[in-house]
Order: structure tokens, then C-alpha cells, then sequence
């Protein structure tokens, strides 16, 4: 039957299916987003599912037992080479599958297991917001500089204008919103009365990877060129909040130890907080000693810098699972505050907007008080 071989989802298993009826496709896998043990197994407690396909009548077939799965959604491609260009391989999502999610790279398939309820908030109504865009004086010249300054497209309640409003600025701002539904979450949130009225800052990454990578640069003009330009143009009340997804979350917490009392409070989602313990597979990448050396640093203070309100968030098939838990349990003991929270799903943007509740509203209250 035409468009029967397809992915399922039984009572106990996903059986992952593609076509190709002639069995044409090159070592056709599954690419998924879930952590992966290392060979002596420290990391994670058996062997990550199989990922290569079997050929079956009609195509290709791999069955995934939901019982080793800590997952309530998975996100996936497929992936696999053409005889016409055997050295390449193509990522393509699932074709029997309508459900896709927007990502950074690519749009992935994704699936619904037994358990997953998407946020409540999703089907509520919105706190009305605005758009306006504020320039900060931009780190380094990019396509989103204009004029010597970095564009920062920021959204307030309708009635704040020339109001002292609290302030939450966002790492990987534009992607976040885009793909993580931020301000979606906030207006949602603040409908149903569990945030006050607030602004929030989208505030783009310039060279990312380097900037975001515990580099005393960047976490110097964020604090001292851009907080001050946004609070400038923007009449704000009291300290703000920093958010950050990942990467984002490592240069929150870094800004604010090297710059103690600027931020009420932090969310900080899958954080990338390497330890050589945990994220020895990551030694190659390029800015690994300066942020193995401020994590170091975290780990071996006996008092911290400051001590603002931390909300702590991450998947439960992530690889930074394992980093974010340590690091929660780091931070507790010195002392600092700290909410988390964890979701059945993997290192994705998903993931981190189905933790804004209730992390956000946690972090709002604790960093301040009289507007929670």
C-alpha cells in the first residue's frame, strides 16, 4: 500500500522506517540527538540504541525498544549516501513522518513517546508585548552591526513605555525566541498572572563559539557596554536576568563571576559546563582550556563572587546531563541559590521551552521578590 512503510510507534517500541524499495541508499543510519557513552562506558548506564538500518521489503528498518529510552519526545533524521555520490552523506528528515521542528541546521522529524504533555502554557492566552529594536555598541564588526552597533530587538508590555519595567536579557536571543519561544512563554506566562510585566532583550551572539566560550572579552562588554546601553535606553528596575541556552548558559554564569552583582539572577539551560570527567570527548574543541580553567576555578573557590538566583535546566538524554548536575550541586554548596529541572528530551531548543516552566517564573521570583 502506497505510503505504508513508514515509522510507528507500538506499546513498546519505535520502529524507524525508510523507503527505498530497491535498497539504493548507502549505509542509511538514524541521527539522533541523545547522549553517547563513552567506550569505557563512564557516561550513560548501557550502549546507545543501534543507529544503522536493516533492509526489509520496502525499505530500511530499525525497531528501538521504548524501554531503554529516558525520553518522552525524540528528535531525528536520517541520514545516508547516494550511489551517484557515495563518499557524501545527506541528512533528510523522516518521510513518513509530518511532524517537524525547527532547528539551528536543519528541520529534524521528531516523535511524541508515552508521556509527553507539551506545556500547558502553549494553549493559554499572551500578556500583549511590543517590539521595539535598541543598538549596543557592538563587540566586533558583523552583518548585524550597523552603523558601529549590534541591533537588539527587544519586547515590552504595550503600556511601558518610559516605565521602570524588570529586565531579562537572552543569550542566542533571535534563535532562542525563534526556536525556544521566550517571549511566547513570558506573554503566556504573564497572562496567567505567575510573571510580572517585563522586557525582554534578544540579544544576538557575535562569533559565538569564541565570544561564548568563557572569554573575559566578551563577558567585559556585555557587562560594561552592553547592560548599560539596553538599561539606558530602556527604564529598568532593579538588577536583570541572563539567560542562556548551552554555550549561553557556560557565558552567563562566566560574566557574572567575573563581574559579581550585575545580574539578579540566571537561567541557565544545559549549560556547556565541561569537566574532563564528563566531556573528555570534547578535548578538541578550540577554546577547551580557557573554559576547562574557569570551570576549575568554580570548582576549587571556597566562597563564590556573588550569589544571585540560578535556575538550572537540561534533558535527561543529553550529554551535559551529567556536567549540569554536578554544577547545580557545585553551586548549592557554595551557597547560591539554585531551582532545576529536568525533561525527558534530549540537548534541544525544545527541550529548553518546555523548562521555562517552571524555571522562569522561579528565577523571576527568587531575583525579584517584590515583582514575582
Amino acid at each position: 500500500m502506497p505510503g505504508a512503510f513508514r515509522t510507528t510507534l507500538t506499546h513498546d517500541a519505535i520502529v524507524f522506517r525508510y523507503p527505498d524499495p530497491r535498497h539504493e541508499l548507502i549505509d542509511p543510519r538514524i541521527w539522533y540527538y541523545l547522549d553517547l557513552p563513552t567506550p569505557d562506558g563512564r557516561r550513560g548506564t548501557q550502549p546507545p540504541p543501534p543507529d544503522h538500518l536493516e533492509p526489509v521489503p520496502g525499505g530500511w528498518e530499525r525497531n528501538w525498544p521504548l524501554g531503554g529510552l529516558d525520553l518522552d519526545r525524540l528528535e531525528y533524521e536520517f541520514t545516508a549516501s547516494h550511489p551517484d555520490a557515495p563518499g557524501e552523506r545527506t541528512m533528510v528528515a523522516d518521510p513518513g513522518n509530518p511532524r517537524r521542528v525547527s532547528g539551528p541546521f536543519s528541520g529534524p522529524s521528531w516523535l511524541p513517546l508515552p508521556g509527553y504533555t507539551p506545556p500547558a502554557w502553549l494553549a493559554g492566552a499572551r500578556r500583549p508585548m511590543v517590539s521595539q529594536t535598541v543598538q549596543v555598541p557592538a563587540l566586533a564588526p558583523t552583518e548585524q552591526a550597523h552603523g558601529g552597533g549590534l541591533e537588539v530587538q527587544v519586547w515590552s508590555p504595550p503600556d511601558a513605555d518610559g516605565a521602570e519595567v524588570p529586565l531579562l536579557i537572552a543569550h542566542d536571543g533571535p534563535e532562542f525566541d525563534r526556536l525556544g519561544a521566550l517571549t511566547d512563554a513570558v506573554a503566556a506566562l504573564g497572562a496567567a498572572g505567575r510573571l510580572p510585566a517585563l522586557r525582554v532583550a534578544l540579544l544576538p551572539p557575535e562569533h559565538r563559539t569564541a565570544m561564548y566560550a568563557a572569554n573575559p572579552a566578551y563577558a567585559a562588554w556585555l557587562v560594561e557596554q552592553a547592560v548599560p546601553a539596553l538599561r539606558e535606553a530602556l527604564p529598568t528596575r532593579g538588577r536583570p536576568i541572563l539567560a542562556g541556552p548551552s554555550l549561553g548558559g557556560l557565558a552567563a554564569l562566566h560574566a557574572e563571576w567575573l563581574y559579581p552583582g550585575t545580574f539578579a539572577g540566571l537561567l541557565l539551560l544545559s549549560g556547556s559546563f565541561f569537566t574532563d570527567e564528563f566531556d573528555s570527548h570534547e578535548s578538541g574543541f578550540e577554546h577547551w582550556v580557557r573554559l576547562r580553567g574557569f570551570i576549575d576555578e568554580v570548582y576549587a573557590v571556597g566562597s563564590p563572587p556573588s550569589r544571585p538566583a540560578v535556575a538550572m535546566g537540561w534533558g535527561t538524554a543529553e550529554e551535559n546531563r551529567h556536567n549540569n548536575l554536578a554544577m547545580a550541586a557545585r553551586l548549592s554548596g557554595l551557597g547560591v541559590p539554585v531551582k532545576q529541572a529536568t525533561r525527558r528530551d534530549g540537548h534541544t531548543f525544545t527541550c529548553w521551552r518546555n523548562l521555562l516552566d517552571p524555571l522562569l517564573p522561579q528565577v523571576v521570583a527568587a531575583a525579584w521578590p517584590k515583582e514575582g
